[in-house]
């Protein structure tokens, strides 16, 4: 029986830089004397930066540690990074696209990448999804389920993406949509505190 981990996060330079600049509202990179260096985002979410992020060698060898054949790896939520401007956000998923399709090359296959598209424009959006799903050869792309406080499903222009739909299915690629802030989820039963 194959083990597949489906829920399995990257970070490329690209963002961590961001993050470290200040460029990003909502999170920042953060060196802790004697716990090394963490993400931190203004909504509470805080994890440890670990090679396991990127370093293609330490992922393979935590996921032989625990009998995982194939992990499906994705940007790590809730760094979609969606309210920076379009150019460079247009740019950066590029660069996350370009940094997951390296590691998924490095890993004998074990490590299947899953684009990021700048969602707040669905024609880039679905211009890079073909570029990460075609020429890249990743497997799906990974949504966040909001933009800053906008959720998918609010009737806004932000929902109106068929470009980028019909792109997905076109392609056969496999869609996910993250939802990292529990309290803003439907059906979920998570407190607002």
């Amino acid at each position: 029986m194959t083990v597949i981990d489906t829920h399995s996060h990257f970070l490329p330079p690209a963002v961590i830089d961001i993050l470290r600049e200040g460029g990003y509202p909502h999170a920042r990179v953060e060196d802790r004397d004697g716990a090394g260096t963490w993400i931190v985002c203004t909504r509470g979410l805080q994890f440890p930066l670990t090679p396991l992020f990127d370093d293609v060698g330490a992922k393979l060898e935590w996921m032989d540690e625990r009998g995982i054949d194939v992990s499906l790896t994705s940007i790590s939520a809730p760094l979609f990074l969606y309210e920076l401007d379009v150019e460079r956000l247009d740019e950066l998923c590029r660069q996350v696209n370009d940094a997951a399709a390296e590691l998924s090359g490095q890993s004998d296959g074990r490590l299947v990448g899953m684009a990021t598209v700048p969602i707040t424009e669905p024609e880039l959006a679905a211009r890079e999804l073909r570029r990460a799903c075609g020429a890249l050869g990743l497997k799906g792309v990974e949504i966040g389920t909001s933009v800053g406080e906008m959720m998918l499903d609010d009737p806004s222009p932000i929902r109106s993406m068929p470009p980028r739909r019909n792109s997905a299915r076109r392609s056969s690629c496999t869609r996910t949509c993250t939802c990292w802030d529990l309290r803003r989820c439907p059906g979920s039963n998570a407190s607002s505190s």
